[in-house]
């Protein structure tokens, strides 16, 4: 595969894209041995959060979307990823023991990312308590500050962050 070819086609992710697993979806783009592989994978992400007992059931829908936007690289729409933030953001949000725990919060940023304001979500998120113990939250939530030009507000969005 001539990745120079389908590099256009990559959604860019803030901590970055596993190379091999990149190498599977380009190949899976063409090839029905590699689509029936990450059918599989996606089979048993699914059956894990359904079937799962534990404690700890967002570690399931975490790796999913995590395992999702790194097999469908062009912005997670195969993969529905939009959806499936939305399904597991709105299954956890009012449970206190997921409101500052980093991996709900990273699955906040990714699913505010899609959409067009942005700087009211993280204000909502903000005064619902949610994330507040994560500085993730600050960082993206003053680089959309950032973009439009405000710097001040992304000054007072990092001085919430330190208190």
């Amino acid at each position: 595969m001539d990745f120079d070819l389908s590099k256009e086609n990559i959604q860019p992710l803030r901590g970055g894209r596993n190379a091999s697993q990149l190498v599977i979806a380009l190949q899976a783009q063409n090839n029905h041995e590699f689509q029936r592989e990450l059918f599989q994978q996606k089979e048993a992400f699914e059956n894990a959060i359904r079937t799962y007992e534990g404690d700890d059931p967002l570690d399931n829908w975490y790796n999913y979307i995590s395992w999702v936007e790194q097999s469908y690289p062009k912005h997670g729409y195969e993969g529905n990823i939009k959806v499936l933030l939305e399904d597991c953001l709105t299954k956890f949000e009012y449970d206190n023991k997921y409101t500052n725990d980093h991996r709900f919060c990273k699955l906040w940023i990714k699913f505010i990312d899609y959409h067009q304001n942005p700087l009211d979500l993280y204000h909502m998120l903000y005064t619902k308590g949610i994330g507040r113990g994560c500085a993730e939250l600050y960082k993206a939530w003053a680089y959309y500050y950032e973009v439009v030009g405000d710097y001040k507000g992304a000054d007072l969005v990092f001085q919430r962050g330190e208190r």
